[in-house]
């Protein structure tokens, strides 16, 4: 879990890098047929969604909503991002096999029923939903005229190694 938290950092580390070459302007370009409509709000939503997960893990969230409401600029969510990623990483850290594989019950998100699953797949999702919006940022990234380069997990999963 620790290695699938790192690959996922390592390929949106290539996105938030790409990304910091387009202006205010760009970054807030609306594209019709996005939920998240344009690439900072992609951007915001997936650092919103580990936050307001690791809340749920925790009891704490890394950063408060007031902070990730009022980011309001690509500087601004860059400067949130390490303090998330790294709560992550200590939770998974500091979490116990059975703890991370046990079902407890989880607040649902917004004014959703309570959802009852595993620690475990809570971070499962947070990792195959940053890839989610990822994709949807590179996808924006391409209408604004400047493809990401490659992001895929495989390359991280090569370089490490076994995948461990």
């Amino acid at each position: 879990m620790l290695a699938q938290h790192k690959w996922t950092q390592n390929s949106l580390d290539i996105l938030f890098d790409h990304c910091a070459g387009f202006s205010d302007e760009q970054l807030q370009q609306e594209h019709a047929g996005f939920g998240f409509p344009s690439l900072y709000s992609q951007l915001a939503h997936i650092l919103q969604c580990e936050n307001y997960w690791l809340w749920n893990l925790t009891g704490r969230p890394a950063v408060s909503d007031a902070d990730l409401q009022e980011a309001g600029t690509f500087a601004g969510l860059v400067a949130l991002r390490p303090a998330i990623n790294a709560a992550t990483r200590a939770f998974i850290e500091s979490a116990s096999e059975e703890m991370l594989n046990t079902e407890r019950v989880f607040e649902g998100d917004d004014n959703e029923l309570p959802v009852t699953c595993s620690p475990a797949y809570v971070i499962l999702h947070v990792l195959t939903h940053a890839y989610h919006h990822k994709g949807q940022a590179v996808a924006q990234c391409r209408l604004l005229g400047r493809p990401v380069p490659d992001t895929d997990m495989v390359r991280w999963i090569l370089r490490d190694g076994s995948g461990k």
